[in-house]
This record gives C-alpha cells, sequence and structure tokens, in this order.
C-alpha cells in the first residue's frame, strides 16, 4: 500500500477543508499588505520625515553648546566688573570735578 492509496479515499475531504482554509489565509494575508500606492505614500512621508529632520539636525550645530553659553557667562562677568570699575572711576572724577567748580566759584567772589 502506497502513499497515495492511503491519501486516495480522504482526496475530497482534503479539497473540502484545504481550500477553503487557504483561500481565508490568503484573504488574510491579502488584508495585512501594504498596496504600491499606501507604500509610496509612506516612502514619500518618511522621506520628508528625513529632510526635516536633516535641517532641525543642521541648525542645531549652529546653536550654542553648553561650553559656548560658559564663556559667554564669563564674559558677561567681566564686562559687569569693568562697569563697576568704571563707576567708581567717574565718582572720583565728578568729585574732584565738583571740588574745582567750587574752587572757582569762591575764587571768583
Amino acid at each position: 500500500m502506497t502513499l497515495v492509496d492511503i491519501i486516495l479515499p480522504y482526496l475530497p475531504l482534503l479539497n473540502v477543508v484545504i481550500i477553503p482554509v487557504a483561500g481565508y489565509l490568503l484573504q488574510t494575508f491579502k488584508r495585512d499588505l501594504v498596496s504600491k500606492e499606501e507604500m509610496s505614500a509612506h516612502t514619500n512621508r518618511l522621506a520628508a520625515l528625513e529632510r526635516r529632520t536633516d535641517l532641525i539636525d543642521r541648525d542645531l550645530k549652529h546653536l550654542p553648546d553648553q561650553n559656548d553659553l560658559s564663556r559667554l557667562k564669563e564674559a558677561i562677568a567681566a564686562l559687569a566688573g569693568d562697569s563697576k570699575a568704571q563707576t567708581q572711576q567717574l565718582r572720583a572724577v565728578s568729585t574732584s570735578l565738583s571740588r574745582i567748580e567750587d574752587y572757582l566759584l569762591k575764587a571768583g567772589k
């Protein structure tokens, strides 16, 4: 007895079961597959997102980093110190100028 002799009596039953199951599986897989139009739309959207990401990366490279901000903070602190020193010098000059003005006003009397 060969394999064909064993399967032959059950062949109509296999046809009744296998063909609908295969059709159901094909329909299920077909629903899960993406059409060419959908794939093209997704590809275009992905390309647009890549371009936007590249632009953002390029713009972020030009922004200051932590070291730049630290140096800027130090420079502002130095300018504030210089401003205080100049303010003190201007007060001294103003005081001297007031003395000279008072002397000249009193000497003119």
